[in-house]
């Protein structure tokens, strides 16, 4: 580009501009300000905050099922809930070993273990290898007590 064709753009910009009042410069600055309302609505979700849970599995093999029995257990909450995966792994009549993915789900509103038994169908002519709980998840629900907080004073019938 040329300088002095810049220069030239440079000059007629500044000479076009228009001259502007005190009174006009204020109505454009009223002018810009902008005011937006924006209306948001917000799901209320219940407090929630990861725990650990122990699980413990006693099973066996019942002709065509699998049984187990199991207890589930957290030290971090006493109101606590989740999900675990219940896997079967055994081996059918060709020596295939295969496993059956069972997802189950708990929940607890006091600090005792959860107790949990389930057959699960493994078919005729099979070994059963083993039973065990996988993608264990926990989630402490705020809505009850933390274990060692003091129990609620339970109101009496007022005669």
């Amino acid at each position: 580009m040329n300088p002095n064709h810049l220069l030239a753009v440079t000059a007629c910009f500044l000479i076009c501009l228009p001259v502007t009042s005190h009174a006009q410069q204020q109505q454009m600055r009223v002018e810009r300000n902008m005011e937006f309302t924006h209306k948001m609505t917000l799901e209320a979700h219940r407090a929630t905050r990861i725990c650990s849970a122990r699980v413990e599995i006693e099973y066996l093999q019942n002709n065509t099922l699998a049984r187990a029995d199991g207890t589930i257990d957290t030290k971090d909450c006493a109101a606590a809930s989740g999900a675990y995966t219940i896997q079967v792994r055994y081996r059918d009549a060709q020596g295939d070993v295969k496993t059956l993915e069972t997802e189950e789900t708990w929940r607890r509103d006091d600090d005792q273990p959860v107790h949990f038994e389930g057959d699960y169908p493994i078919g005729d002519n099979v070994d059963l290898i083993r039973v065990r709980a996988s993608k264990i998840r926990c989630e402490c629900s705020t809505e009850n007590n933390e274990p060692g907080d003091p129990e609620p004073e339970e109101q009496g019938d007022s005669e």
